[in-house]
């Protein structure tokens, strides 16, 4: 999260196309912020953000499919991605469920995929949700304005998030042909408050479990362990057990104010274990 003091902000800039965006984003004359939805930005103690680059206007709003693929636009909001229809039917509503988790209503008009991903928050069920799902992510630099770069989001958000300038256009999710059911399992203080721990897991049929974790980590990670683990697996030869012991082996998470890091272990291993049966038993 960037905190921006607005006595320093004195410009908004409102490209009208993506060139336009990045030869903005490439200026040394001032420092140039990119935002969609705008919630991250704060009034705070982090001075020299003088100029904020409003991407709303670059189409970068849409849900769409195209064959096995779906793409998103950066700047959809988290409530584009609750009502839409299309995700509402992929791995059984997974990506609109973490949508709805994440803030309130009047939040989710403002926020979006691109700005979750930006963030990279660690307890952000949207990010969990697209690490499950095997996203990519598509982004652009100045340096090579005609080219996109586009990576695995858990890549992305380990790698590339904390590296400026970018911007980032989509996130790609490339569907199996059979049925992708999918579960998200999360622990928070409230219903509606944001989750101390949440895991989603998917599984195609006769294709690869994904299984991913929030609030465990500075980032939601993939648990790759435990996904070599089930890889060639029947469901009569998972042990959930065994399942949510690799869980837990596999994350180190710290202490904070919400919860100790040995709960944030023990819970992580109780939710992907829920997950994945709910996943099994369909």
């Amino acid at each position: 999260m960037t905190l921006v003091n607005p006595l320093d902000l004195q410009t908004v800039i409102q490209p009208r196309t993506l060139a336009e965006a990045l030869a903005h984003l490439e200026r040394r004359d001032v420092t140039v912020y990119p935002v969609a939805g705008g919630t991250t930005l704060l009034a705070g103690t982090a001075p020299g953000v003088e100029a904020i680059l409003d991407l709303s206007q670059l189409g970068l709003r849409y849900v769409r499919r195209e064959g096995q693929a779906l793409h998103i636009g950066a700047t959809s909001t988290l409530h584009d991605l609750a009502e839409d229809a299309t995700l509402r039917e992929v791995a059984d509503g997974l990506l609109s469920i973490a949508a709805r988790t994440v803030a309130p209503s009047v939040q989710r008009h403002q926020q979006t995929v691109g700005g979750a991903l930006a963030a990279g928050h660690p307890n952000d069920d949207v990010l969990v949700a697209l690490l499950a799902l095997d996203a990519q992510v598509v982004c652009y630099f100045p340096e090579r304005r005609d080219t996109p770069d586009i990576f695995p989001a858990d890549e992305f958000l380990a790698r590339v998030r904390g590296r400026t300038p970018y911007l980032i256009t989509e996130i790609r999710i490339l569907l199996p042909e059979g049925r992708l059911r999918g579960s998200l399992q999360r622990v928070s203080r409230t219903p509606r408050s944001a989750s101390i721990v949440s895991v989603a897991v998917t599984a195609a049929e006769g294709g690869p479990v994904r299984v991913a974790a929030g609030g465990v980590a500075e980032v939601p990670v993939r648990l790759s362990e435990v996904e070599r683990f089930l890889q060639g697996k029947t469901r009569e030869e998972v042990s959930l057990v065994e399942v949510e012991q690799r869980a837990r082996e596999q994350v180190s998470p710290a202490d904070d104010w919400q919860a100790s890091g040995e709960y944030r272990r023990h819970m992580v291993g109780v939710l992907v274990r829920r997950a994945l049966a709910a996943v099994l038993e369909g």
